[in-house]
């Protein structure tokens, strides 16, 4: 769960196969959106309940950097993360700010810690034989 300005969010899990996000507010278990990974894991679609959809891709070497974009394909929000899971967030200029824009930010530090968890999870039951 996640407080903006323009509101509370709740992320969920959902599904088995083909795992999504679900995000509702604070308030209510009715979604507000959707967010389906891409099966790459770098790359994914979240889609409003009125039918608004961003596009997220991550780039660099440990995909540090998740840029959202708008349905035009403009970019709307980036976000990079260092070592330490702290991010440094840049808004286009160019672009108005809109509602979701504080959704898209908290849907990105979920996703952050989400990798950052399983990636322990994974380093922590590794086991080395020899």
């Amino acid at each position: 769960t996640g407080a903006t300005s323009t509101g509370t969010y709740h992320f969920q899990r959902v599904g088995f196969w083909k795992g999504r996000i679900a995000v509702s507010d604070g308030d209510s278990d009715t979604p507000l959106a959707v967010y389906a990974p891409h099966w790459t894991g770098n790359r994914g679609e979240l889609t409003l309940a009125n039918g608004t959809i961003f596009q997220r891709t991550q780039r660099g070497f440990w995909h540090q950097t998740t840029e959202w974009t708008d349905a035009e394909g403009q970019w709307m929000v980036r976000a990079t993360a260092n070592w330490r899971s702290q991010m440094l967030v840049t808004l286009n200029a160019t672009v108005p700010t809109r509602p979701e824009t504080g959704m898209l930010l908290l849907l990105t530090q979920y996703l952050t810690a989400v990798a950052a968890m399983e990636a322990s999870s994974v380093a922590a039951t590794t086991v080395a034989t020899s």
